[in-house]
């Protein structure tokens, strides 16, 4: 009987750092993805770069923005299967969405936070991993690179996981 007290404790005790170690830290008072930097659109459901003027999906594909924050859960997928949900959007949304350029998707980095590196309030359960982009601005995908929002850092996929979260953006 200790003893599954003793594994249960040590499990609750694991949960609760592993939730600790997941808030997001900032360094310094000047954030480079300030909150005045955005701005909301379409109930909620998008997100205005006002600097870049892009408007990006407020939730990563998989989770649905409910007003408040983004649920469900999101999805990994194949390089191929990104490209499909961006044009399965396109379609049902009328809205020409697409997988953003390398440049594109590092410009929503946070370069003062980690986990995640990327302003929270408005890109809310942005997961902590790769997500697709590219490096040709064509979006031909011919060149595809990865952002890691745990560190805002990026990598050419060769030799990464073969799926990886989704951000869907548009030109205004």
């Amino acid at each position: 009987m200790r003893l599954a007290q003793l594994i249960i404790s040590l499990g609750a005790g694991l949960f609760f750092a592993s939730v600790t170690l997941a808030e997001q830290v900032c360094q310094g008072a000047k954030l480079t993805r300030p909150d005045s930097r955005y701005e909301s659109g379409l109930g909620g459901l998008e997100v205005k770069d006002t600097v870049s003027g892009l408007i990006w999906r407020r939730c990563v594909e998989g989770l649905q923005w409910d007003g408040k924050q983004c649920a469900g859960e999101a999805i990994k997928v194949g390089l191929n299967e990104a490209q499909e949900l961006a044009k399965k959007a396109a379609t049902a949304t009328k809205r020409a969405w697409r997988l953003p350029t390398h440049a594109e998707m590092h410009s929503l980095a946070e370069k003062a936070c980690k986990h995640p590196a990327i302003n929270a309030k408005w890109f809310p359960e942005t997961p902590q991993a790769m997500h697709w982009s590219f490096l040709a601005e064509e979006n031909n995908g011919k060149n595809p690179f990865l952002v890691d929002f745990a560190s805002g850092e990026f990598a050419n996929w060769i030799n990464k996981s073969p799926t990886n979260y989704v951000r869907l953006v548009r030109n205004p």
